[in-house]
């Protein structure tokens, strides 16, 4: 008997991809401070009757209320439950074996744990990467003619908020579409009748106790009746007119092409790659993964919707890409004795062109111009064309791809490998990540420790300290912030005269003062300036600085914090 069987080996393989996936989604998740729209999901969790929760995930609210009763508030428990389910589905590729190729669904899976753009939603404190979650175990038990988990994840997936919706109604005109264009229906099974074994009367019982669970989720067992309705209320909220969506937070369409070009660069081209090079039997499901793509295109481009939506691209995108690396990667195994040289020749080429970035970056770092050294660049990219020359010159023109395409493999390896250690924050440098649509809060450390000073004076408890919130600016961030103090927000700042607080928060060029108070000006968020400014000046040095060091100069709004004498 072998101590290892194939089975066995593959599933090791994917519990270490699981680990992996766990790992860059939960690693640093305390340190990084709550935007706008994610505190406004976890004062939710903590407020039942806070306003504006209405379309957010009671999966979310439910199970994050939970952890803030064990653990106590925290950034890492307000987005722990979005973490821990975006990194199952690493093993989806593994419920898709019988349909996908062993090395396929591996590489697949590999890919699903690295890129960087589902590591950075899943890491936020929203139901983009739960909604999203829920519908790709649909597809997945409607591939496997698992009708009772299908209904049963469809179910709680109506939970998971509009993100949910927005994937049905996307996979859902994905699959007419592909049925239009291919003239033939895409049937489950010829005259097959659906059974689910659920509803036989044997299992009411379990019927019963999932049922319960639903109307305890959906109402956060008992106490806001009114949860009832939230699948309908999510799906009102995806059409327009609805409140979901702030006009003065979203991302232009020009920077989130310029994040997503980035972030989704190898994805892109190995996944062209694979849709021009792909084998007949495959024309109606690469069909089906382009209308995906280009459906979540659609939406992805929507100001109303967040950034996040990205990820109804990335999935289709890896899952025709993973067949793609495989096949470059076996063909490079099988002639590899042929390619080594000219292998290692290209690697030493790109071995330089990063030294010569990290020179680069020294240079910038010293106050030289970027446009002024970017011919440090020049000669090893003139190597590469060289190289390409070269070989294409006295050699096949099948090596030569065949080579090109190995660099390409690696390049793309070590890239996605850098960017999930910038979206997990190992690198420290989440606050030039633009996977979100709002500014960071900023110094907020320093903000507590002045309003603890000031409480510890007054000998008072923290529930005792009255902060008033006066601002131009949303405000969810810097609640969440001030979250154990008994906190007012005050939309019209003349209403603040005659009443009594012990701190305000107004703006910094706010005109008017408060007697009996002393001021004090901190810096309370923080956002890259080009990502706001006019396209039609577009910087591009601030551009390539964004692309290769995730650095960029940074506009930060100052407050007026006012501590009563």
């Amino acid at each position: 008997m072998k101590i290892f069987e194939k089975d066995t080996a593959t599933r090791w393989i994917y519990g270490i991809i699981l680990i992996i996936a766990v790992a860059f989604r939960l690693l640093n998740l305390n340190s990084v401070p709550l935007t706008n729209p994610e505190a406004q999901q976890a004062l939710c969790a903590v407020d039942a009757e806070r306003s504006g929760c209405d379309a957010i995930s009671r999966i979310y609210l439910f199970f994050t209320d939970t952890l803030f009763t064990i653990f106590g508030s925290s950034n890492f428990s307000a987005r722990v439950v979005p973490a821990l389910l975006g990194s199952l589905i690493v093993i989806l590729p593994l419920l898709l074996e019988p349909l996908l190729e062993k090395k396929t669904a591996v590489v697949l899976a590999i890919c699903l744990a690295l890129d960087p753009i589902l590591i950075q939603t899943a890491r936020a404190a929203s139901d983009v990467m739960i909604g999203m979650v829920f519908i790709l175990f649909l597809l997945v038990f409607l591939l496997k003619r698992n009708w009772s988990a299908a209904v049963v994840t469809f179910a709680f997936g109506l939970l998971s908020g509009k993100t949910f919706w927005i994937g049905f109604l996307i996979t859902g005109m994905t699959y007419g579409v592909t049925w239009l264009l291919s003239h033939k229906e895409v049937r489950i099974e010829d005259h097959q009748e659906i059974d689910i074994p659920l509803f036989r009367k044997q299992n009411m019982h379990l019927l019963l106790i999932l049922f319960l669970l639903w109307l305890g989720i959906s109402t956060r067992l008992a106490t806001e009746p009114s949860g009832l309705w939230s699948p309908v209320k999510a799906l009102l909220s995806i059409f327009p007119g609805s409140t979901v969506g702030d006009p003065e937070m979203t991302l232009s369409t020009d920077v989130r092409l310029v994040a997503f070009l980035f972030y989704a660069f190898y994805a892109i081209v190995f996944c062209i790659a694979a849709f021009f090079h792909t084998e007949k039997q495959e024309n109606k499901k690469n069909l089906f993964l382009l209308v995906w793509i280009l459906l979540g295109m659609v939406v992805f481009l929507i100001p109303q919707f967040s950034f996040y939506e990205a990820v109804w691209m990335c999935v289709p995108m890896w899952v025709m890409a993973a067949g793609c690396m495989v096949k470059i990667g076996s063909a490079t195994w099988r002639e590899r004795k042929t390619i080594l040289v000219p292998f290692l020749v290209g690697i030493a080429i790109l071995v330089f062109l990063s030294f010569q970035i990290l020179r680069l970056h020294y240079l910038l770092s010293a106050g030289m111009e970027l446009t002024t050294n970017l011919m440090l660049l020049v000669s090893p990219l003139l190597l590469c064309i060289l190289f390409v020359l070269l070989y294409a010159y006295g050699w096949s023109w099948t090596r030569t791809v065949q080579v090109l395409s190995a660099l390409l493999l690696v390049c793309g390896f070590f890239t996605m490998v850098r960017n999930a250690n910038r979206s997990a924050n190992i690198t420290g440098t989440y606050e030039y990540e633009l996977m979100r649509e709002a500014p960071y809060l900023k110094n907020s450390d320093l903000l507590l420790e002045e309003i603890e000073n000031y409480r510890t004076q007054k000998s008072i408890s923290p529930k005792e300290i009255t902060i008033a919130l006066s601002m131009k600016e949303r405000t969810e961030s810097l609640q969440w912030a001030l979250r154990n103090y008994s906190i007012s927000v005050v939309d019209d700042p003349t209403a603040l005269d005659g009443v009594d607080y012990d701190i305000f928060i107004t703006d910094a060029d706010a005109s008017y003062t408060f007697n009996d108070h002393e001021s004090e000006n901190f810096v309370l968020s923080s956002d890259v300036a080009w990502v706001r400014e006019d396209f039609s000046g577009f910087l591009p040095d601030e551009i390539l600085e964004w692309l290769i060091y995730r650095t960029a100069s940074l506009n930060v709004t100052s407050f007026s914090v006012w501590f009563k004498s």
